[in-house]
């Protein structure tokens, strides 16, 4: 019966359909999607991004290597890490010991996952995002005059890449700061640039794909290396899934987005767990970190957006979401998104799912990696397994015709794949089917599908 149906929906496709998907796919082709380079290394740069002096001005403190990346634009970095400028705060304690307590916490307080986070930059090879994963520390200067009095601040400390081998990423990174050189940064003096040198140079010079253990010298433990996730386990504890799947849906219907907490964990969390569960669909449009001033005006494009922010926007734009994590209060402004299909089922298995994550102690990032990974994997795949659910028939709904080079071009019925599907699904796909996330995967996909067919008819 179906297939019967499938036939009867083929004929309403004519040559000039398929003449019209052939130019699109043109198109297509000459769109070349990056990859890394074979070569490409494994880390980019290293920074310090701090300030000099009392005063609220953010500068890159140091970097490694020297030479500037040619594609990056490093003031947004700094704007990213201190949209507000550097933070000093004068403290007095009430005993020298108490000082002496505050500077060991200090000296660990990069040791909690709240202190990791990550900004996503667009890279000059299409297709391609340039991660800066960061963690801030507490830096204190004490006064000269007075024992009891200090000053708090704090330095973000950035590894740049294009790869995506996170777990690599975060515990070098975080295992740089374990060493008692990075609490050298004071207000007047930089690190020693030649003893973080001495550190960077190895794992600087391994290439994206170099698969071995890797150790550090001062770490018993080889550095994680596993797929995992950039969301971590602090976002899940505080946001209520049933906004999280209104945001989902938010995405994928390519509205803005905005995601507003004055902790810069939740923001990256939120912006990196919105990417990353929507797969097999790809996020190819503006993602802004951090909304700062100088960024402001970007609101206002017409592409879809994905926003953090630390403050709320005096004005959001047409169409667009704004959630305050801090607050959990979710504002539309427009109209309503569709909801995201099978909510209700969704939302009670994830429920149990993120159960472990209720109440767990402080921990590192590192400790977040080994431990919880496997849990806000287990919930992603909830929702990935519901969306790849929707188009289990994708295939099924393309009909193939041939061009006068003989080669396979196919077309896919969306219309007819829309109105097959249960009736429940049948408004969020309608319009999900014209977005341009999806235009994009479907292309992808018929690519593949023609390749085949192509193969199989040299075959013959």
């Amino acid at each position: 019966m179906k297939n019967t149906k499938l036939k009867i929906y083929s004929k309403r496709y004519k040559s000039t359909d398929f003449d019209e998907e052939r130019k699109r796919r043109n198109m297509f082709s000459q769109l070349k999607l990056g990859e890394l380079p074979p070569q490409q290394q494994l880390a980019d740069q290293f920074l310090i991004i701090g300030s000099n002096s009392i005063d609220d001005t953010p500068t890159v403190l140091y970097q490694y290597p020297q030479t500037p990346l040619n594609d990056f634009t490093y003031d947004i970095l700094v704007d990213y890490c201190f949209p507000e400028g550097v933070l000093h705060k004068r403290k007095e304690a009430k005993s020298v010991e108490e000082v002496e307590n505050i500077i060991h916490k200090c000296k660990i307080s990069h040791q909690h996952v709240s202190h990791f986070f990550t900004f996503f930059f667009a890279s000059q090879i299409i297709g391609l995002t340039r991660y800066a994963f960061c963690f801030s520390k507490l830096r204190i200067q004490r006064d000269e005059t007075n024992p009891l009095v200090y000053y708090e601040d704090e330095v973000i400390y950035v590894l740049l890449s294009l790869c995506n081998r996170f777990s690599l990423q975060i515990t070098f990174l975080e295992s740089l700061l374990d060493l008692d050189y990075s609490n050298q940064i004071t207000f007047e003096q930089h690190p020693p640039c030649d003893v973080f040198e001495d550190y960077l140079h190895s794992y600087f010079l391994l290439s994206s794909n170099f698969s071995k253990e890797i150790k550090v010298s001062w770490k018993a433990d080889p550095l994680i290396n596993k797929d995992v996730t950039l969301s971590r386990c602090l976002f899940f504890r505080v946001i209520p899934l049933n906004n999280l799947l209104t945001l989902i849906s938010a995405v994928l219907l390519e509205r803005k987005v905005f995601i507003k907490s004055e902790h810069r964990c939740l923001v990256s969390n939120a912006i990196s767990f919105l990417i990353e569960v929507i797969k097999p669909f790809t996020y190819e449009f503006p993602i802004i970190s951090v909304l700062t001033n100088k960024l402001i005006d970007l609101m206002d494009s017409p592409t879809p957006l994905l926003v953090g922010c630390y403050k709320v926007p005096s004005e959001l734009p047409e169409n667009s979401y704004l959630y305050n994590i801090d607050s959990k209060t979710l504002q539309c402004f427009g109209e309503k998104v569709i909801p995201f299909p099978n909510n209700e089922r969704i939302i009670n298995d994830i429920k149990e799912i993120l159960k472990p994550l209720k109440g767990y102690p402080a921990h590192s990032t590192s400790k977040c990696i080994l431990i919880h990974s496997q849990i806000i994997e287990w919930a992603m795949q909830k929702i990935q397994v519901e969306i790849r659910l929707m188009f289990q028939e994708f295939e099924d709904y393309c009909i193939s015709s041939r061009g006068s080079d003989c080669n396979a071009i196919s077309l896919f019925m969306k219309n007819e794949f829309v109105q097959s599907q249960n009736k429940d699904i049948q408004p969020f796909l309608k319009e999900f089917v014209e977005t341009q996330m999806f235009e994009n995967f479907k292309t992808k996909q018929l690519v593949e599908i023609d390749k085949k067919k192509a193969e199989q008819l040299k075959k013959r």
